[in-house]
């Protein structure tokens, strides 16, 4: 699923900022741990390639936001909130059916 919305690292997006920025929430932990890191590794490769390409509108696609679901619905939830607070356009994710969350922030 990807849900479009508006690096691992301390870098937010901004609205409006030019800069194609996905986040994910994907399971790290937890009983579907090893859906995760071929998951992750896809989108990471496939970021590399648009970025091998010339990025989105001339412009690099920077590194994905994360959040780990560990295959429980509350926690996916919370952790969409987070991955939203940061900015992204878009969101991957969730591995499972029972894991698919409403954000607080709409």
């Amino acid at each position: 699923m990807i849900a479009v919305c508006g690096t691992t690292g301390t870098a937010h997006a901004e609205p409006g900022d030019g800069e194609l920025q996905f986040g994910y929430v994907l399971p790290e932990t937890g009983q579907l741990a090893y859906l995760g890191p071929p998951q992750i590794e896809s989108l990471k490769f496939a970021i590399q390639k648009i970025n091998d390409a010339g990025g989105v509108l001339g412009k690099p696609v920077p590194n994905v936001v994360a959040s780990d679901e560990a295959g429980q619905e509350a926690v996916a939830a919370q952790s969409a909130d987070r991955v939203l607070a940061a900015g992204v356009d878009a969101i991957i994710g969730a591995a499972a059916s029972g894991c698919r969350w409403r954000s607080s922030t709409g």
